[in-house]
């Protein structure tokens, strides 16, 4: 049996583990643990608490996201499509 979803899309959880900052190897889920705890209302707020953000600057543009998304009560963290081929999905097995 596969363990490669058949329908929808990934789980926000299944891309928390992945680096948000690269410079500092930050991952997405310790971002969004510190916003659900300080509740930062700006970028600025957060790239103190955090140690993101703080080298290339790269990942600022992510951090204000998961900032907009914290305020307006979305959901946070980014989703990950799951690829269809042309009718049903497959896993590797099938």
């Amino acid at each position: 049996m596969s363990n490669h979803p058949k329908n929808g899309d990934y789980t926000v959880t299944q891309t928390q583990d992945l680096p948000l900052c690269y410079c500092f190897q930050v991952p997405e889920r310790a971002v969004i643990e510190c916003i659900r705890k300080h509740k930062p209302k700006t970028l600025r707020e957060l790239l103190a608490l955090t140690q993101a953000g703080h080298g290339c600057g790269c990942c600022q543009p992510d951090l204000q996201t998961l900032l907009e998304q914290f305020w307006s009560g979305k959901p946070m963290g980014y989703k990950i499509p799951v690829i269809e081929l042309r009718g049903a999905q497959r896993s590797v097995e099938d």
